[in-house]
């Protein structure tokens, strides 16, 4: 089963934070953060006004996620609340010759960025994955994203290649970078 096991630790402004796998009752704190993000960011598939998922369908995918022995849905909570989180999903479980890729998408809230909080997702599912049949984990960031970029290279990923024209937002094309680690 895909469940991380509670980690405490402190941010750089010394504030306490657990990280863990989300478990049915964190549904609403789940809504607000993603809520939040969509306001604050650009860099993630959220948008503000985003429809919220259904609680009930919310429920079913931490359980889904509890119950898969790949797929891995953590988050950083600073007491109940969600201030980060990452989803992780092996891409093509059915399939022989990509069985062995996971995907992830992750995102912080704004007052947290900086504080070490995306290398510590990241050390997380690297750690799960190796304890799985991946033995690859690739991802998209913004050409803009400075910072995320940043942060992929300084945990191991690699940039790949480039999606020109894979997002259009303010009415203006913005190109994506395909990043990878392999393990």
């Amino acid at each position: 089963m895909a469940i991380i096991i509670p980690q405490n630790f402190n941010l750089k402004d010394s504030l306490e934070v657990t990280l863990r796998s989300y478990c049915p009752g964190d549904e609403t704190t789940s809504q607000i953060f993603a809520r939040v993000v969509a306001k604050e960011t650009q860099n993630t598939l959220k948008y503000d006004g985003m429809p919220d998922i259904p609680l009930d369908r919310l429920t079913a995918s931490f359980t889904d996620y509890a119950d898969h022995p790949v797929n891995l849905f953590i988050g950083v909570f600073l007491g109940e609340e969600v201030i980060a989180n990452l989803r992780f999903m092996q891409r093509r479980p059915d399939h022989p010759w990509i069985k062995h890729i996971g995907t992830f998408g992750m995102a912080v809230k704004e007052q947290y960025w900086g504080q070490g909080i995306g290398s510590r997702l990241l050390q997380a599912m690297e750690a799960h994955a190796r304890t799985t049949e991946i033995s690859r984990i690739e991802a998209e960031v913004r050409a803009s994203n400075d910072s995320g970029i940043s942060l992929y290279l300084k945990n191991g990923f690699k940039i790949e290649g480039t999606r020109e024209k894979a997002a259009f937002l303010n009415g203006i094309f913005e190109d994506e970078l395909s990043i990878a680690k392999c393990l």
